[in-house]
């Protein structure tokens, strides 16, 4: 999936950034004045994308330029005005940030919560369109969503869980795997079993600060300090659902599944390489999580038009494992023509249609796709090397 935008700048030089989280930074891009012709408004540069970790050189040449960045933020404040709409022949100004580009609040499955059971909490955005937050895989840039609960003592929180990404490859061959639309991520939260009740006058409040990147043409960093107010209460049988629920089931939709054992989707893993086969598949593509052992094409080596996919892997990391998610595209059973849209509402916004299918997948079959998503988790193929210390040992 390509978003090539056009430039907010017509015939002016146009500022654009990308936050680097690893120096806590943003990264500013010059772009060439645009040509007079007002049917050619495509920019002649596209935006440059830093990933997270830079070398000790990128970063003395960004800590350099600073003076330089405040210097232009000035100035274009200044000509501009820094509240003033923009006038009709004047550069567009952004007025999205990152906590409205990507809404962000802590919600609760259900009402309460009994002593020793487990609630789903889960921390939900709502991402403008044309807007994407990162989901936790091998990205070129840009940082995952984090959430920090505040929660009593021996009360824990599991992990996020992450909902299927879509891949994002931009000018330059910057592969990014993002969330689109509203963005539902599960944590499940465990009372300890002595737990202590709550009335309608005490209820439990349960506070998280979260923190996101989000991101266009530009990327904002958001945060937020959330809350959400559960009661605890002896009986289970007495907690309801509350009207976040359906968000819930939506999300859980988007899961990864266990493979089946019923042999429709084959693992093979080869000599620095795996092939994953599902017969009568439309189309297969592999995303990688953040702890995996990484693809040696990330571009075009990852994804299939047909049943059979092999992607092969770095041979520099065969101490780590293979980790990620397998999606798997067939058709409808119900032969529907209709155009498929993400499955989870999206409050208001417009739903961001999916990747369009392959080609060769157009071509077999108009049909709306039934895509689904697999976990796949292989062992590493090295046992990991024990770094050295100073005395050599």
């Amino acid at each position: 999936m390509r978003n090539k935008l056009p430039s907010p700048l017509f015939g002016k030089p146009a500022l654009t950034g990308r936050h680097l989280p690893s120096a806590n930074l943003l990264v500013l891009v010059w772009r060439m004045p645009l040509p007079p012709n007002p049917s050619n408004r495509q920019p002649l540069a596209p935006k440059l994308r830093i990933s997270s970790g830079p070398s000790d050189t990128i970063r003395s040449l960004l800590v350099a330029g600073s003076a330089f960045a405040a210097a232009s933020i000035a100035h274009v404040a200044l000509a501009h005005g820094h509240s003033q709409p923009a006038a009709a022949d004047s550069k567009v100004v952004i007025t999205l940030t990152g906590n409205t580009a990507a809404k962000a609040k802590l919600i609760a499955e259900k009402h309460g919560i009994a002593p020793g059971g487990t609630v789903a909490l889960a921390l939900a955005f709502d991402v403008a369109p044309q807007w994407h937050l990162y989901w936790n895989g091998i990205n070129d840039s840009g940082m995952q969503p984090t959430i920090k609960l505040d929660l009593p003592a021996s009360w824990t929180a599991g992990d996020i869980q992450w909902i299927a990404p879509e891949r994002h490859i931009t000018p330059g061959d910057i592969v990014d795997h993002v969330m689109q639309g509203q963005v539902t991520l599960i944590i499940k939260v465990t009372a300890p079993a002595n737990a202590q009740l709550t009335d309608e006058a005490t209820p439990l409040t349960i506070r998280g600060k979260a923190d996101w990147l989000v991101c266009n043409e530009a990327c904002l960093p958001g945060s937020a300090d959330l809350a959400v107010i559960l009661a605890v209460v002896a009986n289970s049988e007495f907690i309801t659902e509350t009207s976040d629920a359906p968000v819930f089931a939506a999300a859980r939709a988007k899961h990864p599944m266990p493979l089946p054992s019923d042999g429709s989707i084959v693992v093979k893993p080869g000599a620095g390489s795996v092939t994953f086969l599902s017969p009568g598949a439309l189309g297969i593509s592999f995303y990688p999580q953040a702890e995996s052992r990484k693809p040696t094409d990330m571009v075009s080596g990852v994804s299939t038009e047909s049943g059979t996919l092999t992607v092969a892997f770095d041979t520099d990391e065969a101490e780590k494992p293979i980790r990620g998610v397998l999606e798997i595209i067939r058709a409808a059973p119900d032969g529907s023509t209709a155009t498929q849209v993400n499955p989870i509402p999206n409050a208001g916004l417009k739903a961001n249609p999916k990747p369009v299918l392959p080609n060769a997948a157009k071509a077999s079959f108009a049909a709306k796709p039934l895509m689904s998503w697999y976990t796949i988790s292989l062992p590493a193929t090295k046992t990991a090397v024990p770094a050295k210390t100073e005395d050599g040992k």
